[in-house]
């Protein structure tokens, strides 16, 4: 049985959460200019419904169940994540069979990965996530399993990944640059790149 977390979406947006070996993260650095509401949890009964399906189903990858406005997040550690996508999408009663996006996300010490997955056959929608320490002083190291094999679309999110982040997907066939030129140097979607760093001419 998976963890509930218990908070709802503003009070786990406060001082820390779960990183990538379970430890608490710090809270990101307040935010400039006006505060941004955050929006309600809004799951509705078929959605508490999948939440217990997904808890129960993925019981042996430890997940900790949470909540996106109207979706269900489950996140669970980079060990688990290929055997919770195979279960995800192999399981008959979940049967999450479309791969709608990869979103990485920098958070300095760690990056998360969330993966936005449907299921054509039941209409679930679903977050599931991962974190990961990214980084061995300069040089990045964030190797994670590639989703290709269980769902092809994730090809193109994987290879924008490494372009900008560095990332490593083991198993992926093909990470050649897909949004930069062979050569370039550094990766543009990490915080600590430095864009304004430049000279005119």
């Amino acid at each position: 049985m998976g963890k509930i977390n218990g908070e709802s979406s503003e009070s786990a947006s406060g001082n820390t959460s779960s990183g990538p070996n379970g430890e608490d993260k710090p809270q990101a650095g307040a935010r400039r200019g006006p505060q941004v509401q955050l929006a309600p949890e809004a799951l509705d009964d078929d959605g508490h419904a999948l939440s217990i399906l997904l808890s129960e189903s993925l019981g042996p990858h430890d997940p900790v169940m949470g909540v996106a406005v109207d979706q269900v997040v489950v996140e669970v550690t980079v060990e688990h994540l290929e055997s919770a996508a195979y279960t995800l999408r192999d399981n008959p009663e979940l049967n999450f069979n479309y791969f709608r996006c990869l979103a990485t996300v920098d958070y300095k010490e760690y990056l998360e990965f969330v993966y936005l997955l449907y299921s054509t056959r039941f209409r679930y929608q679903m977050m599931l996530k991962t974190s990961v320490e990214y980084a061995s002083g300069d040089t990045p190291t964030a190797t994670v399993p590639s989703m290709h094999e269980i769902w092809p679309a994730a090809d193109w999110h994987e290879r924008e990944s490494h372009d900008l982040f560095g990332v490593l997907f083991s198993g992926h066939p093909n990470m050649e640059p897909l949004l930069l030129y062979e050569g370039f140097e550094g990766f543009p979607g990490l915080k600590s790149f430095p864009f304004n760093e430049y000279e005119d001419w």
